[in-house]
């Protein structure tokens, strides 16, 4: 087990104590302390007095890629695997892998599901479409990395023959999307993987997702750093059309999270720059890609930064937000669901008042979402002098549709969110 080791003290105990505790016995546990600054490196030499099963590295701070490298150039055994430094796993996690690979000396890489773990408790484990069972060689590739993703191309899950780490070595030159690359590479080598969508209904290995450690902004950057990998890859793999899609789909999910109304000012803007300036490199072998998103409000928007460029990074929601402040009568928003509530959330966070939520007159009345709001009907809130009223409204196309005309009265102003 190879684990590289920067500055997570907090955490470095409860995975090596994982490591050690295996039921399988023949282990060995090499700790790469990439220059860490804090007790990391102390942590780690504890461990080796204690247990000859450890042995340790120092290095001076070169990243991850690097450790792994240094770990792969000293391990001893006839199987490795990566761990994270702040991930742990669990008892029959080694001994789970291994099993099919000492039943079937063909196995090349061992691979299991595993769970996200997140710093509020709660836990998310990771789901395939794959069935468990043996794949070779092209299957392998094609399957196991365009389908079970995310298990598909990380670290997390896997045992590795050692045959097939011979003159292999991790990708250093990419900042993000490192393991996309590695995993890629190395299923190109395997003649037979062994997959196992649920060992003992349960996930082995937890990978700790917080925001200040290894996985920092893994959920963006992470995914625009696996499009410039899949890029790269794209005339390397047989499967172009399929490496197509993917980077496809993680242009899809950027765009979805930007276009969101609530996503963290501060990150925005570096994060679109990144993403335009990935897309313009990339736009020569998607030419359909905006017309390919099924998202209506997710394809406007990326409109919306194409024509007005990178600089604009709040345009899109701006201009909307400029309309409301520029309506000085009674404000509403149409529903009390979650987009209701979220919209509502953008208001008071941009200080702009709003009267109540507002229901079709065929609806039975609901219970406000927040205590300072009332819920009233549409007919209610147009009694009087209608040309004060505007109803803001936030929904998919084919509800809007079937809503606008109950709305659209004269002298009423109807803002689509």
């Amino acid at each position: 087990m190879i684990v590289p080791v920067h500055d997570c003290e907090n955490y470095l105990r409860k995975c090596i104590e994982s490591c050690l505790g295996q039921s399988y016995p023949n282990i060995e546990l090499l700790l790469i302390n990439d220059g860490s600054s804090d007790k990391s490196g102390g942590i780690c030499e504890n461990y080796a007095k204690q247990d000859c099963r450890v042995k340790v590295f120092h290095q001076e701070n070169m990243g991850v890629s690097r450790a792994r490298n240094l770990g792969l150039s000293n391990f001893s055994g006839d199987f490795a695997c990566f761990v994270d430094a702040d991930d742990w796993i669990e008892e029959r996690y080694i001994e789970a892998l291994v099993v099919p690979m000492l039943g079937n000396p063909q196995i090349d890489i061992s691979m299991s599901n595993f769970a996200v773990e997140f710093l509020d408790g709660t836990t998310r484990a990771t789901r395939s479409a794959c069935q468990s069972g043996i794949y070779r060689k092209k299957q392998s590739q094609y399957e196991i990395f365009f389908s079970a993703t995310p298990e598909g191309w990380t670290y997390h899950g896997k045992l590795f023959r050692a045959r097939l780490l011979g003159r292999f070595s991790c990708h250093e030159r990419y900042v993000i999307g490192k393991d996309a690359a590695d995993t890629w590479e190395l299923l190109k080598r395997c003649h037979i993987l062994h997959y196992s969508n649920e060992l003992g209904n349960r996930s082995m290995y937890h990978y700790l997702q917080q925001p200040n450690g290894v996985s920092a902004n893994v959920n963006l950057f992470g995914t625009l750093g696996s499009i410039e990998v899949f890029r790269r890859l794209h005339d390397d793999c047989p499967y172009r059309k399929e490496m197509k899609w993917k980077i496809l789909e993680a242009y899809q999910e950027v765009a979805r999270a930007l276009a969101a109304p609530d996503f963290p000012v501060e990150e925005h803007r570096r994060i679109k720059e990144f993403f335009l300036e990935s897309y313009r490199n990339n736009k020569d072998k998607l030419p359909d890609f905006i017309d390919s998103i099924p998202d209506l409000s997710v394809r406007h928007y990326f409109h919306s930064c194409l024509m007005q460029g990178a600089e604009d990074f709040l345009g899109h929601y701006s201009l909307a937000l400029d309309k409301i402040r520029m309506h000085f009568g009674r404000r509403y928003i149409y529903g009390t669901g979650r987009t209701a509530v979220k919209l509502a959330a953008i208001l008071e966070k941009s200080q702009i008042p709003f009267a109540g939520y507002l229901l079709s007159d065929n609806r039975e009345k609901e219970p406000s979402p927040d205590a300072r709001h009332a819920v009233s009907y549409v007919s209610e809130a147009l009694r009087g002098d209608r040309q004060e009223v505007l109803i803001l409204v936030s929904m998919k196309i084919g509800n809007l549709l079937q809503v606008l005309p109950r709305l659209s009265c004269e002298g009423t102003d109807v803002l689509i969110w």
